[in-house]
C-alpha cells in the first residue's frame, strides 16, 4: 500500500496542478459538499452521510469505480518486484 502523507491546502493544489491524471476526492457529507463549498473539479464520494451519519457501505466500490473509469485508457504501470 502506498505511504500516506498529510498535505497542506497549498501543497495539495500544487500537486493537483503538476501531477497528470490526479483526482481530488471530497469525502465529506453531501451537506458539507453542497453548502460549505468544495474545490472546483473535485469528485464527491461521501464517507459518512446524513440522515443517520452511517458509514457509506459502498465507499470502496465507488472509489474503485471512479479510478477505473478515469484511468481505463492509461497503460498499467510496471510493477516493481522485490
Amino acid at each position: 500500500m502506498p505511504e500516506l502523507h498529510d498535505l497542506s491546502p497549498t501543497a495539495a493544489y500544487d500537486l493537483l496542478q503538476t501531477t497528470p491524471h490526479s483526482i481530488l476526492v471530497d469525502i465529506r457529507s453531501a451537506m458539507e459538499y453542497l453548502f460549505v463549498g468544495h474545490p472546483v473539479g473535485s469528485v464527491h464520494i461521501a464517507w459518512i452521510d446524513e440522515p443517520d451519519w452511517d458509514i457509506n457501505p459502498h465507499f470502496a466500490r465507488e472509489i474503485e469505480q471512479l479510478l477505473t473509469s478515469r484511468f481505463q485508457e492509461l497503460p498499467p504501470k510496471p510493477r516493481k518486484w522485490c
